[in-house]
């Protein structure tokens, strides 16, 4: 297999995780062990920016940031695609080697990755806000799961979005760019701004 065949591979699998289409879904599985509150989600959100994409499978699912053992997309929430891109490159890859963290082994396919697009992060970060945002009330037959009205939900949006720019190298245009995905995906901008 030759190097441009390896690395089309490659980013064939992380598409199937991190496109335009399905990052929002992958950040909402990622949090799944977290307990997916507006910090979780910036943490994540800091943390993709931070750090590379890797090929790390465990007995759970994939844990796709290097050095963030804490965020994996388990297998059970995966479609059928991602399944078999995972399968695929594992498969082809011949760099495999195992990794120790925490008494749990990794198997780690291939070198690191890029990191995952700013903007890609930027969009999903704000469509999980604002299709997310609701407080909870206690009542005698369980929670009620209330929508927060829209200054709140813009208040939230802009302070979480603000403090993810600002704590990562963001490149420039990152906030624009990430506007014009959120246009494309019909995401309303009424209850959420970019404008940071």
């Amino acid at each position: 297999m030759s190097m441009e065949d390896s690395s089309q591979t490659i980013q064939q699998w992380t598409d199937f995780f991190f496109n335009e289409y399905n990052i929002v879904n992958t950040l909402q599985c990622l949090l799944l062990d977290t307990s997916r509150t507006i910090d979780d989600l910036h943490e994540l959100c800091v943390a993709m920016v931070d750090n590379n994409v890797v090929l790390c499978l465990t007995q759970q699912g994939l844990m796709p940031i290097a050095s963030k053992h804490m965020y994996i997309f388990p297998y059970g929430k995966m479609n059928k695609q991602q399944l078999q891109a995972l399968r695929s490159d594992s498969t082809n890859t011949p760099q495999t080697f195992t990794a120790v963290y925490d008494h749990d082994k990794y198997t780690v396919h291939g070198l690191l990755l890029p990191k995952v697009d700013h903007v890609l992060v930027l969009f999903a970060a704000n469509c999980i806000l604002a299709k997310g945002l609701c407080t909870s009330t206690s009542r005698k037959r369980g929670f009620v799961m209330t929508k927060l009205e829209p200054p709140q939900i813009t208040y939230h949006i802009n302070t979480t979005l603000l403090q993810i720019v600002h704590r990562c190298a963001l490149r420039n245009g990152a906030v624009y760019q990430a506007n014009l995905l959120l246009r494309k995906h019909g995401v309303s901008l009424d209850a959420c701004s970019l404008d940071t």
